[in-house]
């Protein structure tokens, strides 16, 4: 019955607690006045329905099993018995948590009751719905404690929602819940995936791409078949028929996708009359003994960097001819004096992601001397094959055709031909780059630098005049020699003036003029070779030093000059922004003319500075060349 006071005999409430820990309880008999308790005559006390004769006090204490119980009381006043006044009560449970239960995700268009439930720390629920009121931020909307989802038949993505349970007086409830989506997505478009040019006899293949519509792209292939007017299909590989037109004449082929015989997309494609490079051969006619090797320089192909040279004639070493990167002649006493030649359809093939295909062939004679000869490029049905035997051997080609006229070379080679077959001792003869999609080779002949004898020391003085801009910075360092000094670099805005910092200058690898500002004059950097190279005696090789400039100021025109003099022993000393050797003696002096339109205030990045060239010490030769950029 109801908490409130008795209408017969004193108003009184029983007072206690609804849910105990364990199976003690106690109650008390409340009064609405202080005086009313002094009337009552006697107590009853009433557990479950049945009259408990032990309790017959204002206050029921006792050990009462576990479960949900009510408690009754009546007392006797003046005016008579009163009526029982019950309370429930549960024992050996206490309230755990509240929770928002109900579906975690439904149909957009359906609908779903959510509730409120009491948990109890004996796993047992009440459900306390009554009272709450709930929303939803989206999706949808509640109908008492159902919530009907709308249906969005434009949307195609599945909703969020947050469910919100609210009470007064009570926490409020959350839950997330996840609205599907139920608007089928339908296929709107298909297309035919793949190049639009493809060259005559090639291969390539083509996919079916299926739009949607929500948006979406599936690849769809393997639901279809391919065919063509022309040419043919292995799987969705296509192959182009190879025809008799010459030049550089185009046409048009259909290919289809088919699904249970039915073709249901088609385009148009182009196939291109264009020949494919199978070799390249290069000859060098009437030329002097070389030291000369040549390689293939892409970083992704196995075998890049492997040289074909005299006693090494085919590279890789261990393959034939025909599956060879490179094949290099010996040296022929008749006009052809040098051949190498270069397996393009191999690196095609093996390579297809490649772009360009870059070889290098390099290369010094007993003294300067100059060279030349001519190269072509041989058709794809053209395969590498080797005449002759040790010490006389030759390439050759069998089959195929030239694509194109011969087109002739020139330029000048380095002394220093000693059997060493290094190829940072060598330097480029001829740097060829071959153009995949065009189908197309072009050769450059690099100066092959200045030479100059062994040297202690290197002063390099950057010169600028009116005009040409203001406030030349300079960069030199060692590169790529192994040691902590790499990229450890003098000039403007570096922190070293010299290396190592605080040397002596008998002991200085590196050393910096200072800065000059002005819009003419000298900026200039030392280089003590002997130095470096007694300091560290396991150094590579070749020993690199790299040489850089920067305008710190807007340029004019951007020229000046670069002048790098060696000296053989002796002493160096700072002079002004520039060195003076005392003592020595003078081995080469040599002056470039540079330009540069660079400008980087404040950088101290290399790679924000023209390089101007680098120096390659060579320990073995004991000599240096000097390469311009």
């Amino acid at each position: 019955m109801p908490l409130t006071p008795c209408l017969s005999g004193p108003a009184f409430s029983i007072v206690g607690d609804s849910y105990f820990s364990d199976n003690s309880v106690n109650f008390q008999v409340s009064f609405d006045s202080p005086t009313a308790q002094e009337s009552v005559l006697a107590y009853q006390w009433y557990l479950d329905e049945s009259l408990v004769t032990e309790q017959q006090t204002a206050s029921f204490n006792d050990k009462i099993s576990c479960g949900d119980h009510s408690l009754g009381l009546r007392i006797l006043s003046h005016e008579g018995w009163s009526g029982i006044k019950t309370i429930q009560f549960a024992t050996c449970k206490l309230p755990a948590s509240v929770i928002l239960y109900g579906a975690a995700s439904l149909n957009e268009g359906s609908s779903s009751k959510y509730y409120v439930f009491q948990l109890f720390s004996d796993g047992s629920n009440t459900d306390i719905t009554l009272g709450y009121i709930f929303t939803t931020d989206k999706g949808g909307s509640f109908d008492g404690n159902l919530f009907k989802t709308l249906d969005d038949s434009t949307s195609y993505a599945d909703l969020n929602a947050t469910v919100t349970a609210v009470k007064a007086g009570a926490e409020t409830l959350t839950k997330q819940v996840t609205i599907l989506n139920t608007t089928p997505v339908t296929l709107v478009s298909l297309s035919i995936i793949g190049p639009d040019v493809i060259d005559n006899g090639s291969t390539t293949t083509y996919s079916v791409l299926g739009s949607y519509s929500d948006g979406s792209q599936r690849d769809v292939t393997t639901d279809f078949t391919f065919a063509s007017t022309e040419g043919y299909f292995v799987g969705k590989t296509y192959t182009a028929a190879i025809s008799g037109m010459t030049g550089t004449e185009i046409r048009q082929v259909d290919i289809s996708a088919l699904q249970n015989g039915f073709v249901k997309v088609t385009r148009q494609i182009d196939i291109r009359n264009k020949l494919q490079a199978g070799v390249l051969v290069v000859d060098f006619y009437n030329s002097p003994p070389l030291d000369l090797i040549g390689y293939v320089d892409n970083a992704e192909v196995t075998g890049h960097h492997l040289a074909a040279y005299t006693g090494n004639n085919i590279a890789p070493v261990g393959m034939t001819p025909e599956n060879a990167l490179v094949l290099a002649s010996d040296h022929n006493p008749s006009s052809t004096s040098w051949r190498f030649e270069f397996n393009i359809d191999k690196l095609v093939r093996e390579n297809p992601g490649t772009a360009d295909f870059v070889f290098y062939i390099k290369g010094r004679s007993l003294s300067p001397a100059s060279v030349s000869g001519v190269y072509a490029l041989k058709t794809k049905e053209s395969k590498m094959a080797m005449n002759g035997a040790p010490g006389s051997y030759m390439p050759t080609v069998i089959g195929g055709a030239n694509m194109g006229f011969m087109t002739s070379f020139s330029n000048q080679v380095l002394g220093g031909m000693n059997g060493n077959y290094n190829q940072n001792y060598l330097p480029v003869i001829l740097r060829f780059n071959y153009n995949v999609a065009t189908a197309t080779l072009s050769h450059t002949a690099p100066d092959p630098g200045i030479e100059v004898s062994d040297f202690d020391f290197m002063a390099v003085s950057y010169q600028w005049g009116e005009g040409a801009g203001s406030d030349l910075d300079i960069l030199v360092g060692f590169e790529n020699t192994g040691t902590q000094y790499d990229e450890v670099y003098v000039g403007y805005g570096q922190g070293n003036t010299v290396v190592p910092r605080d040397a002596t200058p008998a002991n200085t690898y590196l050393q910096w003029g200072t800065d000059n500002t002005g819009t003419n004059g000298y900026e200039g950097a030392l280089i003590g070779m002997k130095t470096f190279l007694n300091a560290f005696p396991n150094l590579p090789e070749v020993v690199e030093v790299g040489l850089y400039a920067v305008w710190y100021s807007t340029p004019v025109t951007g020229n000046f000059n670069v002048e790098l003099v060696t000296y053989k022993g002796g002493t160096m000393t700072h002079s002004g922004t520039n060195f003076v050797n005392t003592g020595g003696t003078r081995v080469s002096s040599n002056q470039v003319a540079l330009s540069t339109m660079k400008k980087a205030p404040n950088s101290t990045l290399p790679s924000d500075y023209y390089k101007i060239g680098t120096v390659r010490y060579n320990k073995i030769t004991a000599s240096a060349t000097i390469e311009i950029h």
